[in-house]
């Protein structure tokens, strides 16, 4: 797409991200006088390959003989259509929520302030939750059994992290990170020398879901057979709180904050309220049905995802009472609070819902694109792993 020097001048002090204009210098073109500057325009995720600009030397026929008049009338019209032109194509950019084409296998940036994914990071083979602290953001390479952490400065992969085992869930506190795996560890890793430096069993092998979430110098864990452990940072050592019998369709979510933690479990679609300090349910809701629930604590309530009614349930952290209930996109499955917002990650439709706390409203659906799986917020970003 070809642009003039005046289509040009009319956005030469606009921030345009994703968008460039590659000078291509003077050229006399049919029916102009004097020799005119283009600029190619060139929209990121678009083609940019085209051949050179055709000038009156190139053309087969040429017209002898052109009034002033005609050539100021076609010379104006081009500018008009470039301007229009420009103006659809910054339309067509602006409009699609994104100037950066998201890869499979990769961590996405999402900037709070534009509401636009900014970069795109790979990572490992289906990265899965996701957690920033200690320098960086975390994220689970499931079937590399592996983490990775992104410099938010550069956003740059470091050196993966092996982990033994199948890993589910990961949390960032206490100066480590903390991966829960499948068969039953809990493997902790020290950032600063990006490797694992203890590994602690919680229980037996799982055949469902696993999650973790750290606060008050311990991690906590859920499990299948709604059990819920609580693992000493410093010590290693595992109190039990609550269990049952496990079941291979049980689906668990946990998440710290508002000085208690919070244990969902998908099999009776109910939230759990416990005392760090008692270990004891002091208090328990149910929720809207969800196969793969999600749970965030942040900006004064507790959130609940649930994917099969495609909600986000606000939850009083004091009497449990329901707030409000927002529609989402397909399928939520991740829910993070930051940045002034509830983020939700719907791996149905490849988005992620920006939803006012105050509100309850969803006021931003930010299209990502690919099998949506964690999401997280800090270090200035929203991070989106994209499987």
């Amino acid at each position: 797409m070809l642009v003039s020097q005046a289509t040009r001048s009319l956005v030469e002090d606009e921030q345009l991200p994703g968008i460039e204009f590659d000078d291509l210098g003077e050229h006399r073109l049919k029916d102009l006088d004097r020799p005119e500057r283009l600029f190619q325009l060139t929209i990121e995720g678009l083609p940019h390959e085209f051949p050179p600009p055709r000038g009156v030397d190139s053309q087969t026929v040429k017209q002898e003989f052109v009034t002033r008049r005609r050539r100021r009338a076609r010379l104006i019209l081009a500018s008009a259509l470039g301007a229009v032109t420009l103006a659809a194509a910054l339309a067509f950019v602006l409009t699609r929520g994104s100037s950066v084409i998201v890869a499979a296998n990769s961590l996405a940036a999402i900037d709070p302030r534009s509401n636009r994914v900014v970069a795109d990071v790979p990572v490992g083979q289906q990265p899965g939750r996701v957690d920033v602290g200690n320098g960086g953001a975390w994220v689970l390479n499931i079937n590399d059994h592996t983490v990775s952490r992104v410099d938010p400065r550069t956003r740059t992969a470091d050196r993966p992290v092996p982990i033994d085992g199948t890993p589910a869930d990961l949390a960032v506190g206490g100066g480590r990170v903390w991966v829960a795996t499948l068969e039953g560890k809990l493997v902790r890793i020290d950032p600063s020398a990006n490797r694992v430096d203890r590994t602690t069993r919680f229980g037996g092998q799982r055949p469902g879901g696993v999650a973790i979430a750290f606060g008050d110098g311990a991690v906590w864990v859920t499990a299948p057979g709604y059990e819920l452990d609580r693992i000493d940072a410093l010590t290693g050592k595992t109190s039990i709180v609550t269990r049952g019998p496990a079941t291979s369709f049980d689906q668990s979510a946990v998440a710290f904050g508002a000085g208690f933690v919070w244990a969902g479990y998908a099999t009776n679609n109910r939230l759990a309220k416990v005392d760090p300090n008692t270990l004891k349910v002091v208090d328990s809701t149910t929720v809207d049905q969800g196969t793969f629930p999600n749970v965030a604590v942040g900006a004064g309530a507790v959130w609940v995802t649930a994917n099969v009614t495609n909600t986000l349930s606000q939850i009083n952290p004091a009497g449990l009472s329901l707030q409000k209930v927002t529609s989402t996109g397909s399928s939520p499955v991740a829910v993070a609070v930051g940045s002034g917002a509830v983020w939700v990650a719907n791996q149905g439709d490849g988005t992620v819902s920006r939803v006012d706390p105050a509100s309850g409203r969803v006021t931003k659906t930010i299209h990502v694109g690919g099998i949506l799986n964690g999401i997280a917020v800090g270090d200035g970003f929203v991070w989106v792993s994209v499987d």
